[in-house]
């Protein structure tokens, strides 16, 4: 069975520890670093080859750290510890494919916009 990389990162140490040890409890889960800086998160995830990081969302701005971890070249997905541990968010980059049906000018500018609109 193939173990499930994990990276631990930017999170205080008993949240860490915790979940270390939720962790541990599984056969198919293996903690393969713990990072206390995000300057060489995507490094540690290139170097253990992580199938997911862990981490905690401290601010909006941590968003957008989480979400550049996505283009590191490999699968990835992040699970976000929030609201003082209460809720998780999941990040995953994937392709997505919507059917517009038939098209005619009006339609185009439709989903154009549509499409304009979910980006905001």
């Amino acid at each position: 069975m193939k173990k499930i990389r994990i990276i631990l990162a930017d999170m205080p140490a008993m949240l860490g520890d915790i979940i270390a040890e939720i962790i541990a409890l599984e056969s198919d889960l293996i903690v393969v670093d713990s990072i206390s800086g995000s300057a060489d998160l995507k490094t540690a995830v290139r170097r253990t080859r992580a199938d997911v990081v862990i981490t905690q969302q401290a601010s909006q701005e941590a968003a957008a750290t989480h979400t550049s971890l996505l283009f590191t070249g490999r699968p990835l997905k992040i699970v976000v510890i929030a609201d003082n541990a209460r809720q998780g968010l999941l990040y995953e980059l994937r392709p997505h494919c919507e059917r517009l049906g038939p098209l005619s000018a009006d339609s185009l500018v439709a989903a154009i916009r549509a499409a304009a609109l979910s980006t905001e």
